[in-house]
């Protein structure tokens, strides 16, 4: 999107904002609008998206600046992330639960695992071995 591009404020209808401005804009208009605010929820992929809380999730699973973590195969692809790098972050690592496996879902080979995953994406997760009895 071209930086001055103009999108629309989540926090008032009325508000015109430069796309380039628009990270600044929304930390002035989130404290003037305390109400509204506590109404969206900011997406953990890309801080610009504000949503209705109750829209978040569905707003996750198609968000177009998430970006796909490669599990290993039979792991269940209905997976939780438990903490969320932000795109500019320069190396860090995530942490992704996996739930026990359903087994009326094919190709689900692994129970319960979580992964430990390089961000931004490099390369495939790794399980973290945890609870051996």
């Amino acid at each position: 999107m071209e930086p001055d591009a103009l999108v629309q404020c989540p926090y008032d209808r009325n508000h015109q904002v430069r796309v380039s401005r628009l990270p600044y804009h929304l930390v002035r208009c989130q404290q003037n609008n305390p109400q509204v605010s506590r109404a969206l929820a900011t997406c953990p992929f890309n801080a610009r998206h504000r949503v209705p809380r109750g829209h978040l999730r569905s707003h996750v699973s198609c968000c177009p600046d998430k970006l796909p973590l490669e599990l290993p195969p039979g792991t269940a692809r209905y997976c939780q992330v438990s903490a969320v790098a932000p795109r500019a972050a320069p190396s860090v690592s995530i942490l992704v639960g996996a739930p026990k496996a359903n087994t009326s879902q094919p190709n689900v080979t692994q129970g319960g695992a979580v992964f430990h995953c390089p961000w931004p994406p490099r390369g495939g997760c790794t399980p973290i071995a945890f609870d051996h009895i």
